[in-house]
């Protein structure tokens, strides 16, 4: 089992709002994962950070108090609540989280995290 990396689109977006961790799966213009063992690229020359979603999530949390909590319905779809942390009182929190609907169709649980760490990553 192989954990999920982050869309292109998504590395693009990460790498705009300062996502500049080493990873030795990066991303080039095309589309394309490429990958080298043992290389460590990192933002630049052209190469683009291929994180896996679970260490985009946790930069996210870490850098930001920024947390997406995925969760299952009962009609079988997935639903993402996506919230800053950097809020004084309790009551805040209603007024700082973004729902997205489950409407959207997210099959899988990686969909939908997906779909919360590009939401995620606009409130950077």
């Amino acid at each position: 089992m192989k954990e999920q990396l982050i869309l292109f689109e998504t590395a693009k977006l990460a790498k705009e709002k300062g996502f500049d961790e080493p990873s030795d799966t990066y991303v080039t213009k095309g589309d394309k994962y490429e990958t080298e063992e043992g290389a460590f690229f990192k933002n630049s020359y052209g190469f683009i950070t291929a994180p896996t979603q679970f260490l985009l999530q946790k930069w996210l949390r870490e850098e930001h108090n920024i947390y997406i909590e995925v969760g299952l319905n009962f009609n079988d779809k997935f639903h993402v609540a996506v919230y800053n942390r950097n809020y004084k009182e309790v009551l805040d929190t209603i007024k700082n989280k973004i729902f997205l609907d489950s409407s959207n169709d997210l099959k899988t649980y990686e969909e939908a995290l997906e779909q919360g760490l590009i939401e995620a990553l606009k409130l950077v």
